[in-house]
């Protein structure tokens, strides 16, 4: 591809040559607006006759599936996941090629969370193990308040005792940056 330089109403321009993939027939925008969107393909482009101007017409399925790739980054996947997304819910919606980064994305969340759960059922058995009737049967709630109330899991401690699952509660606090996209990460 060349480019020229060159100048109008005394601003500098650059101009890229590009190669034409496709000619078509269309005599008005009206007729290139109605094109049928075609796989793998971003739009097409329209050029003015009488001006020589161009126009990018993105198709709607292109736009969609930009906003999706400039939009996801670590946060974007730990929404998905505390909406209850699974990893494949969250790359069936993007290009293969991203799809390493994704599980990559995920796995880090996952750990985080999987830690953050270790230590918690770590935490609660020892409490539990160290109150009268712990192991038999569920210990007094003021002995477990005053054993866990220096924990910096205590209220997912509480949970625990009361017989409720924890896991979308630790995830909720392992929201990480929003960082770069993943498009930026990988160029």
């Amino acid at each position: 591809m060349a480019i020229r330089k060159g100048t109008t109403m005394g601003e500098e321009v650059r101009a890229q040559a590009f190669r034409i993939v496709n000619k078509f027939p269309y005599k008005t925008l009206r007729d290139a607006l109605s094109d049928p969107e075609r796989d793998n393909a971003e739009g097409i482009v329209v050029r003015f006759l009488v001006s020589g101007n161009r126009a990018k017409l993105k198709y709607p399925q292109y736009v969609a599936l930009h906003r999706i790739v400039t939009g996801m980054n670590e946060r974007a996947v730990w929404e998905r996941m505390k909406s209850g997304d699974s990893l494949s819910d969250i790359q069936r919606d993007l290009p293969e090629e991203f799809w390493d980064w994704v599980f990559k994305a995920h796995a880090k969340i996952l750990s985080e969370v999987a830690t953050n759960l270790a230590e918690t059922y770590r935490e609660y058995y020892r409490v539990l193990s160290s109150l009268p009737g712990g192991h038999i049967g569920r210990p007094e709630r003021k002995d477990f308040a005053l054993a866990v109330k220096d924990s910096p899991y205590k209220g997912w401690l509480f949970m625990l005792l009361d017989g409720k699952d924890i896991y979308k509660a630790v995830l909720s606090t392992c929201k990480p940056e929003a960082g770069k996209s993943m498009t930026a990460a990988s160029d």
